[in-house]
């Protein structure tokens, strides 16, 4: 029997372990179609195999997605400031608003 996990998961830790348990069911239908011998559960086995398949994919797409979620929000936020009373105005801006 598997061990109880101690506390809440994140969802990459929940989504490392649902992979991990379609891992094993996938496994358990690719030799379970090679040891039946009625063609239809050989097909049925091999289909929910390659089910099984793309739904890790798509949970592995999610794990990369939110690791590089969590990366851009470590990164430090860039704030660009002007200190616009020491910008010399255009020769456009200055001729239509004249200083006084």
């Amino acid at each position: 029997m598997e061990q109880q996990h101690a506390g809440p998961r994140t969802p990459e830790q929940q989504a490392r372990h649902i992979s991990d348990l379609l891992a094993q069911a996938q496994q358990a239908c690719k030799m379970d179609s090679s040891h039946v011998s009625d063609p239809r559960a050989q097909a049925l086995f091999t289909m929910l195999a390659e089910i099984l398949g793309g739904a890790m994919r798509a949970l592995q797409t999610y794990e990369r997605q939110e690791l590089r979620w969590h990366k851009e929000q470590q990164e430090p936020e860039r704030q660009v400031a002007i200190d616009i009373d020491q910008i010399e105005p255009s020769s456009k801006a200055a001729a239509a608003v004249p200083y006084d």
